[in-house]
C-alpha cells in the first residue's frame, strides 16, 4: 500500500476527469444522417439506402404493384404491396358504411309491398312473396305462355317524384335473380318508360350475376318483373328471387329488404295532415250500417278512410280505425276526388281465363272508387296482340249487393269472329271457366260459333 501515491481531494478529482476522457470519449455525440465517414461516431450503420423524403412522398405516384418494407410480429423483414394496404383499409372502413345502409334501409330502392299480390299463380307457376320481399317460385307450366310476376308497376309520381326516384345519368345495380338464369329460362327485368303502344326506352336484365347500368332516359314510368320462360311442362325446380335495386357505388350485394330512407320519413312527417279539425277519440258510427275497411267518409268535415270495419253504433278512434285523407274537408275535395278516381292496374298479363286459371288482384274491388274494367285483346301467333281490344265494366256494387264469387257473362265480336267468356268475380280475385280457352264453342240456343281463344285478358283496371 505504501508504494501507491497518496491523493488528496484535488488529485482524485483530476484523476476521475482523465479516466472519463478515456472511457467515455465524445459523450455528447449525436447521430448524423448525412455522415458518410464510417469511422465517425456520428455515422449511422446499416442505414436504408432507398428512403423517401417528405418531398419525395408528396410528389410521388405510388402504384398498386409497388412494394413497401414491413416487419412481422417477430421483427422479421418482409415486403407487401400497396394494394394490400389499400384493401385492408377498405375492409376496415367499408363494413360500417354497409351496416348503416343495411340497417337504415337506404340500400334497396324497390318498394315493398310489391304491386302484384303476395300470392299469384301464372300458367301453373306459383309466385309466393315472404314478408321480407323474397319471392319463392315453384310449379310446372301448364301452357306455352310467358309467366310473369310484376314487382313494380310504377307510373310517374308513384314511389317518388319520378318512378322509384331513379335519376338519369346515375348508375345502379340490379340483382336478385338466382343462378342459372337466361333470356330463355328466368330473369329479373326492368323496363323504363313502357307506354300503351309497347314502346320501351331502356331495358335492364339480371340473369343471376347482377347487372350494373347507367340510366340514359328521363324516367317517366318503370316496370320491374320476373320472367319465367318455357313451354308447357317446363319447370326449373324451386327458385328464390331476392329483387334489389341499389346505387352502383354500394358494392356489397347482400340482400336487404326495402325500408324508407331518412329523407322519405322526414317528407312523410312533413306531409301529415292537420288534425285540429277532427276529434281523434269518441266518434260513433251513426250511419245505420257497417263502415267497411277501405271506405272513405267524412268526420267533422274531414275526409277520412276506414282502416278496419266499423260496426253500427261502434265507437272508433283515429289510430285504430281510420286515417286522415285530407284535412279541411271541402277545401281539398277536388284534389282528393282526383286521387280517388285515378286508374290503377290491379293485374296485368295474358290469360284465356280457362277453368284452371285464376288471377289475384293487388287491391280489392270493393276498395275502388266505382269498380273495375276488364281489358281484353287478340291472341294470335302464340302471343297477345295489341288489337281487337274489348273492355267490360263491373261496378263495385256487384260485390256489395250480390256477393263475392258470382259468375258474369262477357261477349266480344269483330267483323268475322265472336267469343263468349264466363268469369267468377270475387272481391280479391277472378277465376275462369273451361270453355274460355275453346277454339270452337257453339251456343246452345243462339247456334253462334264462338272462337273464345281469340281473346285473352290483358289487364284489370281499378276505376
Amino acid at each position: 500500500m505504501s508504494n501507491f501515491p497518496r491523493l488528496d481531494e484535488t488529485g482524485l478529482t483530476h484523476l476521475v476527469d482523465k479516466l472519463a476522457e478515456k472511457i467515455l470519449p465524445n459523450k455528447n455525440v449525436q447521430s448524423d444522417w448525412n455522415e458518410s465517414d464510417s469511422t465517425s461516431d456520428a455515422y449511422i450503420k446499416n442505414k436504408p439506402s432507398n428512403v423517401y423524403t417528405t418531398n419525395d412522398i408528396a410528389s410521388a405516384t405510388i402504384n398498386d404493384t409497388d412494394y413497401i418494407p414491413m416487419s412481422d410480429a417477430n421483427g422479421n423483414r418482409k415486403k407487401t404491396l400497396w394494394s394490400n394496404i389499400v384493401n385492408k383499409l377498405k375492409s376496415i372502413f367499408n363494413p360500417p358504411v354497409a351496416d348503416i345502409v343495411n340497417v337504415y334501409g337506404a340500400k334497396n330502392l324497390i318498394p315493398y309491398p310489391y304491386d302484384q299480390p303476395n300470392f299469384s299463380v301464372q300458367n301453373g307457376i306459383t309466385f309466393n312473396v315472404d314478408s321480407d320481399g323474397v319471392i319463392s317460385v315453384t310449379g310446372t307450366k301448364n301452357n306455352n305462355n310467358l309467366s310473369q310476376y310484376y314487382i313494380v308497376l310504377s307510373e310517374a309520381g308513384k314511389h317518388g317524384s319520378n318512378g322509384l326516384g331513379i335519376e338519369r345519368g346515375k348508375s345502379y345495380t340490379l340483382s336478385g335473380c338466382p343462378s342459372g338464369g337466361s333470356n330463355s329460362t328466368y330473369q329479373i327485368r326492368i323496363i323504363f318508360n313502357y307506354d300503351a303502344e309497347g314502346y320501351i326506352k331502356q331495358t335492364v336484365v339480371d340473369t343471376g350475376n347482377g347487372k350494373t347500368f347507367t340510366v340514359n332516359v328521363d324516367v317517366a314510368n318503370i316496370r320491374i318483373m320476373i320472367d319465367y320462360f318455357g313451354d308447357s311442362g317446363t319447370t326449373y325446380g324451386n327458385l328464390t328471387f331476392k329483387p334489389m335495386l341499389r346505387l352502383a357505388s354500394i358494392e356489397d350485394n347482400t340482400y336487404v329488404p326495402y325500408a324508407k330512407t331518412n329523407k322519405q320519413l322526414t317528407d312523410d312527417s312533413a306531409n301529415k295532415k292537420d288534425l285540429t279539425n277532427i276529434t281523434a277519440t269518441g266518434a260513433t258510427n251513426t250511419t245505420g250500417s257497417q263502415i267497411t275497411s277501405g271506405t272513405y267518409f267524412y268526420l267533422n268535415d274531414t275526409l277520412v278512410k276506414a282502416k278496419a270495419n266499423i260496426a253500427v253504433n261502434a265507437t272508433f278512434t283515429l289510430n285504430t280505425n281510420y286515417e286522415i285523407v285530407t284535412a279541411g274537408g271541402l277545401n281539398n275535395l277536388t284534389s282528393q276526388i282526383s286521387n280517388l278516381t285515378q286508374n290503377k292496374i290491379l293485374w296485368e298479363g295474358a290469360m284465356f281465363m280457362a277453368g284452371n286459371q285464376s288471377i289475384n288482384l293487388s287491391q280489392q274491388i270493393s276498395k275502388q272508387s266505382i269498380g273495375i274494367v276488364l281489358c281484353w285483346s287478340a291472341f294470335e301467333s302464340s302471343s297477345a296482340q295489341n288489337y281487337d281490344f274489348a273492355y267490360h265494366f263491373i261496378p263495385k256494387s256487384h260485390i256489395q249487393f250480390f256477393g263475392s264469387g258470382k259468375g258474369i257473362d262477357f261477349s266480344m265480336e269483330t267483323e268475322n269472329i265472336a267469343a263468349h267468356k264466363y268469369l267468377y268475380i270475387f272481391d280479391d280475385h277472378i277465376t275462369g271457366y273451361d270453355s274460355n280457352a275453346s277454339s270452337s264453342s257453339t251456343g246452345l240456343y243462339s247456334k253462334i260459333v264462338h272462337t273464345n281463344n281469340h281473346w285473352v285478358l290483358r289487364q284489370v283496371i281499378g276505376v
